[in-house]
């Protein structure tokens, strides 16, 4: 024990590790975390390369996906995006919520969209016609509410969001456009615009449902990127396939056609790539975005914001009226206002923000 006298100051002894003790100890564990990214990337280049290779096997596996089971009971595709959309339901509800509302809630997350394209098409969803997509979702659910299971936790999110894209690729083709193409009524398998929007909805509709059930603006911009995402998506895809012989040539459609599925899955995954494994690739939905704005003359951002609200708190104060003779003898009486937008403390904005109107004008 030391003492300490009451005009000393003690200050505090610092213990510096000897070399041999530092080079003694076992390097830091990768965390679960770190291991699942690396699992997610290896995932990721290996599809990648496997569709680079061998496209024509790459096309042919990834149309069989969709039918791949496990146990016979579970659908893989379904697997994956129910875990994360079961995990998002989980972070998204308020304590206390009971197993109805979160199962409930998590079955339109994760086929709200398909469920839009029924509606659309005017026939049953194509989850509620089969048995394997309510069972996958229905594990899911069981291992994240009533088991605690986390994607975070166990360091899985990275490969169940590798999954999620390739799931999100049939959303947009298998469970979305090819729906309309092959719809009950013969009216919809024609409509080129039904087409496009039962893909764009596919893919998109289930975080559509999360940003209008658990309003944030964490997923508003979620929903934005989703439904923009899959619009391009639909798109390309309308016009890689060209079902109606309306854009593609016949030679050029000898070699898109039989591709057209397997490149969404693509866009879907290098998607992915730039969102949930935050790595620099190419991002499809920016190249298709501005690809889309320059062949149709279309400015990337629209008018929003400060101008879209220059009337909100505005004054309405006379300005002038005149009156002039019209062609013919004819005269008229036109009445003038000036909208000037209130600042800060009441006082006037500036000059930029005055916008001068006609409202009405007065013949006689």
């Amino acid at each position: 024990m030391r003492f300490v006298p009451d005009d000393e100051d003690e200050k505090p002894i610092s213990v510096e590790p000897s070399p041999s003790s530092s080079s003694s100890l076992p390097p830091p564990c990768p965390s679960s975390q770190q291991i699942g990214e690396v699992v997610g990337v290896m995932a990721l280049c290996g599809l990648l390369l496997l569709a680079v290779l061998s496209p024509e096997d790459a096309a042919s596996r990834y149309d069989q996906l969709e039918s791949v089971v496990i146990f016979k009971y579970f659908s893989v595709t379904d697997v994956f995006g129910s875990l994360v959309a079961c995990d998002s339901c989980r972070r998204s509800l308020r304590k206390g919520s009971s197993w109805i509302e979160s199962l409930l809630v998590s079955f339109f997350l994760q086929f709200g969209g398909t469920t839009l394209v029924g509606v659309f098409l005017g026939q049953p969803p194509s989850w509620l016609c089969g048995h394997n997509a309510c069972r996958s979702l229905l594990l899911a659910w069981w291992l994240t509410f009533q088991w605690g299971f986390s994607l975070d936790r166990r360091g899985l999110r990275p490969l169940c969001s590798v999954g999620a894209a390739l799931s999100s690729g049939h959303a947009i083709t298998s469970w979305g456009a090819d729906k309309a193409l092959n719809a009950q009524h013969p009216v919809a398998r024609q409509a080129t615009f039904l087409v496009v929007l039962c893909g764009c909805l596919g893919a998109s509709g289930g975080s559509i449902f999360g940003a209008s059930y658990f309003p944030s603006e964490q997923r508003d911009t979620a929903a934005r990127a989703a439904v923009k995402k899959a619009f391009l998506g639909s798109l390309t895809y309308y016009v890689l396939k060209d079902p109606h012989d309306l854009i593609m040539p016949p030679i050029l459609l000898q070699c898109t056609r039989p591709y057209a599925k397997l490149a969404m899955g693509l866009y879907s995954l290098l998607a992915c790539a730039n969102s949930q494994l935050r790595l620099s690739a190419f991002n499809p939905v920016s190249a298709l975005d501005n690809l889309l704005c320059s062949l149709c003359l279309i400015s990337p951002t629209t008018t929003g914001g400060e101008a879209a609200s220059s009337f909100t708190n505005c004054k309405t104060v006379p300005f002038s009226s005149s009156s002039s003779k019209a062609a013919g003898g004819a005269s008229v009486t036109t009445t003038t206002t000036t909208t000037t937008k209130k600042g800060k403390g009441g006082k006037n904005a500036a000059s930029d923000h005055v916008i001068e109107l006609t409202p009405f004008f007065t013949c006689k």
